[in-house]
Parts: C-alpha cells; structure tokens; sequence
C-alpha cells in the first residue's frame, strides 16, 4: 500500500490511514463550499473571501457546480496560483468573461441516441456503442464537455435494469458492434456489485470483443482501483473466454485521463500497475489546455512517464467550445505545432496519441499542418476551421480561437 500525505485537517479530525484509503470516503466526503475548501486546504482569510464570493457567483441556476475529492484538493500546491491541477479544478473569474466562440451544443444530437431524451445509449459510430452508466463523477474539471450532465445536473438520465436491458437489446441487433464504451459521468462511482453485473452481462453478446471503462477516477480517487476491483476485472476478462458462443474471449481496458505530470501521483501510478499486473490494458486522453500542458516538453515528460508504466497514448484532444472555458482552449494550430515538436523528437515514434478536435458529427483527426482540406479560415465571426469530415465526406466547421 502506497503511504498517502494527510492534510492536516483531516489528521484533526480523526481521519486514519485506512479511511483515507477508503474511495467510498472519498466519496462520501466531497467538497462543495469555499468554507470546505478554506478550512481543507488551509487558505489565508483574504483567499478564502475571494473563493467564498466566487462560489456565490456559481451558486446561481446553470452555472457550474464544484465537487472536489479530499485526495484531489491534497495533491493541489496552494502556494503556486498556476499549479495545474488547481487551475483545471478550481474555479477562477475568467469562467464568467463572455466568449464568442462558445457553443450551447457541442457534441450530442438528438440522433445519436438509441433510447431518445434519456440518453443513455449513445452511438456515432457503426462498431461503438458508449453506455453512460452514471451521471455525475468524484469530481469535476472545469473544462469539462459534459457539464449540462455533470456540473449543472440538467440531464436526467434514467439508468435501472429497464434501461440496461434496453442496451444490450441494442448491442445485440448490432452485429457489427464490436466495443463497449462505459462512460457517464464516471462510472467509477458505481458500486462494485452493480458495475460487476453490467459487465458480466456485455460479455454474453458473442460479437462484443473490447469493452473499455473511462475514468478520472485515478487522479481525483485512485484508491477506487483497489485489490478486489482489479481481481474481479481480471476474473470477468479470464472467464470471457470460457463463455458458451464466443469464439473469443473480451479485452477489457481502463481509459484514464491525466493531463500533467503533477496529476501522476504514487496512488495513481500504484493503481495503474495494479491493473497492468493483472493483464488488464490501459489508454490515456488527454486534453490540451492553454497554461497547463499547452507546452511540448510538458507533454513530453507526461508521455515519457506513461509509456514508462505501459500505457497507451490515445488521444491528445483540443478542448472542446463549451461556455465558461475560453481560457483554457488554445487554436487548433497551437496543437499542430506541439505535435510536430513531438515528432522531431523521435523518442515516441509510432506511439505518439491522435490529436483530434471533437465535432457534433464525431471526432476528426487534425493532420500536423493545414491543407486543403483541413483550412484555417478567417471569417465576420472570427477564426474557424473548415474540414473535409471522415465521418459525413462534406465539409464541416468549427470555431476556433486567435
């Protein structure tokens, strides 16, 4: 067992080791107010004040709720004002500044949904299926592309055996289906025993060979990954190939998200080699965001320290136009050039991640340099990038940012 740093405050409270490692704790213990946050992190009173009239701002309807898991808050360096994980956790000012570029629907459309308003079983592509199985998470990012369903709890989505049976009436009728993407919010969430009893039923359909579970549970609470949750995953992915029908067995992988070196703490790269010891595969995405990682030799260290624990590198992905989030997205072209800095550097040849800019139609593959179909394009509105799509074969637009 990795030996964790309590804060003090929790120590005052009576809080031991075991609890501490306790995910369900965690869990249980979020934190929501500026006094939380104040009295957790030990801020000085002219912080705390600032936060606590922040909050207030946030409190209004359709704004951006926080949730903060004590483990994540620990990692935060309060004396450093630009410290990564703050800035992707922590709301500042800037969330209120108006922003042109923003779009109130960036991702989800009415068709891609096999069960219509609920939104639980979502499909862009022919051989995907993504199931949102929870609709909240230990924590939120600022930037999140999610936050009608997390942040601001205006999607209600029903999840109950009604709903799961519906999905895997859906995944059946596919025979062309061939992952499982188990998304929410963050399933991690659930209760061992209900997220055990999804996958042992995905993994009765004979044409379903990958189901893979996104998290970000390993950065906001990694003790999540403990020893039964890996046994069992190990178990169910074993048993796979014993299962009546199948001609193969399932590969189940876990798909995290760390956007910063500082965010690879010894509790996520303890729960990241539990899972790679039990067989079980493990991606990252990653989210390019301006003052945090928008650097190449930041990134380089990130996926120089992944590779090192096995992970595949899946996406670099361009922050996605949702309200509140212009100061955390950098141009298109920002991108381009990090990832030909990467390239020159011939030290991830082959294993470098896809940076794609993810559209309302699905996610596109952004090549290292503008071409004919792949223009910067400046218009009465400002910037936007128009592309030959290589989902619908026209050309589609998205707004992009000086």
């Amino acid at each position: 067992m990795v030996k964790s740093t309590i804060p003090k405050y929790y120590i005052k409270q009576g809080v031991t080791i075991a609890k501490w490692h306790d995910w369900r704790w965690q869990l249980a213990n979020n934190i929501n107010t500026a006094e939380q946050l104040g009295a957790v992190a030990n801020l000085p009173k002219s912080e705390s004040k600032k936060l606590m009239a922040l909050f207030a701002k946030l409190a209004e309807p359709g704004l951006d709720a926080v949730r903060l898991t004590p483990f994540l808050v620990s990692l935060i360096d309060w004396k450093n004002p630009t410290d990564p994980i703050r800035l992707q956790h922590i709301p500042s000012e800037a969330e209120f500044k108006p922003d042109r570029y923003a779009l109130s629907k960036v991702w989800e459309q009415p068709k891609d949904f096999a069960d219509g308003a609920n939104r639980f079983i979502q499909q862009k592509y022919p051989d995907i299926i993504l199931l949102r199985l929870a609709s909240t998470c230990n924590a939120f990012c600022r930037f999140c592309f999610e936050k009608e369903r997390t942040l601001r709890n205006s999607v209600r989505t029903a999840i109950g055996p009604i709903q799961f049976k519906k999905a895997l009436e859906t995944i059946s009728a596919q025979k062309s289906v061939r992952q499982i993407l188990i998304s929410g919010g963050d399933p991690m969430i659930i209760p061992d025993q209900l997220l055990f009893h999804y996958l042992g039923e995905i993994i009765k359909i004979p044409h379903v060979s990958t189901i893979r579970l996104n998290t970000r549970a390993l950065l906001h609470n990694p003790f999540r990954i403990d020893k039964k949750f890996v046994n069992t995953l190990a178990k169910i992915q074993a048993d796979s190939w014993n299962i009546k029908g199948r001609e193969r067995g399932v590969s189940i992988e876990i798909g995290v998200h760390f956007n910063h070196l500082n965010e690879l703490s010894p509790e996520a790269l303890n729960a990241i080699r539990s899972l790679r010891r039990a067989g079980i595969g493990v991606y990252n995405q990653t989210v390019l965001l301006k003052n945090i990682n928008d650097n190449t030799e930041i990134l380089t260290d990130l996926f120089r320290a992944l590779r090192q624990e096995n992970v595949r590198l899946h996406y670099l992905s361009h922050a996605m136009p949702v309200p509140g989030t212009a100061h955390l997205r950098t141009s298109v072209a920002t991108g381009q050039k990090i990832m030909r800095e990467l390239r020159q550097k011939k030290e991830f040849r082959g294993q470098l991640p896809h940076f794609e800019t993810s559209h309302f139609t699905g996610k596109q593959i952004v090549p290292e340099n503008f071409n004919d179909d792949f223009k910067l394009v400046k218009t009465k509105h400002g910037l936007e990038i128009h592309f030959l799509s290589d989902i619908t074969g026209k050309i589609e637009i998205q707004p992009d940012v000086e």
